[in-house]
């Protein structure tokens, strides 16, 4: 039986129930559940794409500067 979730806290539930094992973002190991263990996968790099989504006539200051941060932070990933 295959199980497809896109929400880390199910799949993570789903695991812990006993109904398989999942590839999740490094980032989410933090999230604790008993029974449930991280392995963090060796070997070749990773690649993870993101999208940003903002209102589109937004000149805000703040959304300008969320998108130079992004933009940086991506990069910087890379």
């Amino acid at each position: 039986m295959i199980q497809e979730v896109t929400e880390v806290h199910t799949i993570i539930s789903l695991v812990a129930a006993g109904m398989g094992v999942s590839l999740i973002p490094l980032l989410d190991q933090n999230i604790r559940s008993q029974g449930v263990v991280y392995r963090e996968l060796e070997g070749t790099a990773t690649l993870t794409e993101i999208a940003v989504a903002w209102p589109r006539d937004s000149r805000s200051a703040i959304v300008q500067n969320f998108l130079a941060v992004t933009r940086e932070t991506a990069t910087n990933l890379t």
